[in-house]
């Protein structure tokens, strides 16, 4: 017998995609410093809402220009901002969130098929916030993020720290088949996914193909595993172009202190456990996806998977007892726990986030950078009084 059952479309609001902050203390040699970490998933805005003139719809901009002055009020010492597993989203936000941390000038251009160049600009003069930054990238930062950390790096406006980036610098759009057939079909022709330009950074480069490069490298091992834009056989390749009309940072760091940040960063990952059982980390699942072979035997796949799942319980435990936290007993239980805390992280803006160990090292090179610049200040301050 046939039941009806109705269901009732509710507003569902997708916290995961919203940004967050948290703030972590830094005690290394080089000092003490409090940091804010915005932690942005995408660039979203809710266009229906602004359509439909609601005074408090949500985007990017809005929400971090929010966690920016609250982090302020916490008297923080640097922002980091967390773009790893960003895909991207709208160019509007992207434009405008860069523009909170600039005082005016170029973000991005566009170069569309037919030749023409359009330059999108922070047109706002001032900032909203103009102390120490550091962005964190990772490969699966893409588009969007890649013309936020581009316009960044190219006005020296703060630290780049992660890996290259996923190399997405075009843009598409999906037309219907349908309005260009000469004849009327009575089924639709369905749509068709077209590139209709490209980005390009402020500094001429293109971030297809080739991304963003940090300003410092995680020493992840090398490989010969292909991703991004640049795995795929048809991708467009890299382009340059003219660069854009732009004054850098009075912030910017020359090649002497960047190299000094090098060197401290490596001297401390040196000795750091929960840092390199991260790389190791890295490593085991690197490994696992190139391998792209499958045994037909059952047994075999089983085998192969019990000891894989065994490798990334004890590589996992590694890096909890460096960060002196309990060891997982078994796989299941540590499946459990990730599972909980995405759900908890996802659905909660409340929640709690402990940094890992990428995210502890980002902050410990701004730390550095933090206590390079306070010398900076104090031996500008020192010779001018001296002239005096």
């Amino acid at each position: 017998m046939a039941k009806e059952i109705s269901l009732v479309r509710d507003n569902i609001k997708l916290e995961s995609q919203a940004a967050k902050s948290h703030i972590i203390e830094v005690d290394s040699e080089s000092g003490k410093s409090k940091l804010g970490i915005i932690d942005l998933p995408s660039f979203y805005i809710d266009f229906e809402a602004r359509a439909n003139g609601e005074e408090n719809y949500r985007s990017t901009t809005r929400d971090v220009a929010d966690l920016i002055e609250s982090l302020k009020q916490e008297k923080v010492d640097g922002i980091i901002i967390d773009l790893r597993g960003n895909g991207g989203g709208s160019l509007e936000e992207v434009v405008t969130l860069t523009g909170l941390f600039i005082d005016e000038g170029p973000i991005v251009q566009v170069k569309n098929s037919d030749g023409r160049v359009r330059t999108h600009r922070d047109i706002e003069l001032g900032s909203l916030y103009d102390g120490p930054l550091a962005v964190m990238v990772d490969r699966q930062s893409a588009s969007a993020s890649e013309i936020f950390a581009g316009a960044i790096q190219d006005y020296k406006r703060g630290l780049i720290v992660g890996e290259p980036t996923f190399g997405k610098g075009t843009v598409q759009n999906v037309l219907p088949l349908s309005a260009y057939a000469k004849e009327k079909f009575k089924d639709k022709l369905g749509q068709i996914k077209i590139t209709i330009a490209q980005f390009f950074r402020i500094n001429g480069d293109s971030t297809q193909h080739r991304g963003v490069i940090p300003d410092i490298n995680w020493p992840f091992p090398e490989n010969d595993e292909p991703f991004g834009e640049r795995a795929l056989d048809n991708a467009l390749p890299w382009l340059h172009i003219t660069k854009s009309d732009f004054a850098r940072s009075n912030l910017a760091l020359d090649k002497a202190e960047l190299k000094h940040l090098k060197i401290k960063h490596q001297q401390r990952i040196a000795s750091n456990d929960s840092f390199n059982a991260a790389l190791q980390k890295q490593k085991l699942l690197v490994e696992a996806r190139l391998d792209k072979r499958v045994s037909l035997n059952k047994q075999q796949r089983k085998t192969k998977q019990d000891t894989f799942n065994k490798q990334l319980l004890a590589v996992e435990n590694e890096i909890r007892l460096a960060n002196g936290e309990k060891k997982y007993d078994s796989f299941k239980q540590m499946r459990e726990s990730q599972e909980k805390q995405r759900n908890t992280r996802a659905y909660s803006n409340k929640a709690p986030i402990k940094p890992d160990a990428f995210m502890t090292e980002t902050a410990n090179i701004l730390n550095d950078l933090l206590h390079l610049t306070m010398v900076q200040i104090a031996g500008s301050k020192q010779a001018k009084e001296i002239s005096q």
